[in-house]
């Protein structure tokens, strides 16, 4: 392929992504694959995510390297209206498959607003909740990709909900949520064009760690496999690398669960890439952020 031919190849790319940007370049593309979502792993999702930051990019630098070509194009972006989209949950015992949730949520739209469920609601369909709304809404209010909090919503929303907070369209995961008469709760919104959908984090739950939380308490409860614990511990030999003990099978019975692999690209999306300046003021600051809840979110505004 001549230089003439590839640059002609990449004008009109240039203008196919003007044209999809006309309608919000990433709502426009995850509508064209929106069948494939289910389908696809996590890390295939992952991949596609890299590449259409890269084809962003490139889109960019071709607009600022040929301002005039797209002088109308860039009337028309000022003039496109805000779009909102909305999600909603419980949000009770807040874990990684949610903020990916609200990561991949924000991606289609402008503005996230994030409808908390309120504690009869959750109650109704769930039982009741470890945190109350006031507090659930705090700890989401503090995600950096939601820019507004609806407390007190209902579980099931409707067009009605969407009018309410002036939104474009629903967003949920790819799998179904039933209410509490055993129906699809974003079956309306599906009906009148109203939702869009995302791949749920798979291997993570709120359920499996309410179950985890019953089996420790259980296990705490055993007296008797504890002594035994502690007299396997008393007989322990010091760790060194040619000879390493039988660590007790009780021990790390609670790990994170393992079908969920927090890998480095994964991670990596949950970064804020930013270089400090040498006047910037770095603050650290641990703990073992286990069940995140007000109290870890108001240290951290601090």
């Amino acid at each position: 392929m001549s230089l003439m031919d590839l640059t002609e190849n990449i004008r009109k790319f240039a203008c196919l992504l003007a044209e999809l940007n006309k309608e919000g370049l990433d709502t426009k593309l995850i509508e064209l694959g929106q069948g494939l979502i289910p389908k696809l792993g996590d890390d295939e999702i992952l991949s596609l995510e890299d590449d259409l930051l890269k084809v962003k990019t490139l889109f960019k630098n071709y607009q600022e390297e040929n301002p005039a070509c797209h002088k109308e194009h860039q009337i028309q972006l000022k003039e496109k209206p805000v779009v909102k989209a909305y999600v909603d949950g419980c949000y009770d015992l807040i874990h990684a498959g949610h903020y990916n949730a609200f990561r991949q949520s924000r991606k289609l739209a402008d503005v996230l607003v994030c409808g908390v469920n309120s504690d009869l609601e959750v109650s109704s369909v769930k039982g009741p909740t470890v945190f109350n709304n006031e507090e659930r809404c705090a700890i989401v209010g503090a995600c950096k990709w939601v820019d507004e909090v609806a407390p007190d919503t209902e579980y099931t929303p409707t067009v009605e909900t969407l009018n309410r907070y002036n939104c474009d369209f629903y967003v949920h995961g790819d799998d179904v949520a039933l209410n509490s008469d055993g129906i699809d709760s974003s079956h309306e919104l599906k009906a009148v064009g109203r939702f869009k959908m995302f791949k749920r984090t798979r291997g993570v739950s709120t359920t499996d760690i309410a179950s985890k939380l019953l089996t420790i308490d259980a296990k705490m409860r055993d007296r008797k496999e504890l002594e035994i614990v502690e007299e396997e511990k008393t007989n322990l030999e010091p760790i060194n690398f040619c000879n390493q003990p039988n660590l007790p099978s009780v021990l790390g019975s609670f790990n994170a669960n393992p079908n969920f692999l927090a890998s480095a690209k994964r991670i990596a999306n949950f970064a804020s890439v930013k270089e400090p300046l040498e006047s910037d003021k770095i603050v650290y600051v641990d703990g073992s952020w286990d069940i995140c809840h007000p109290g870890h979110i108001e240290l951290l505004i601090k």
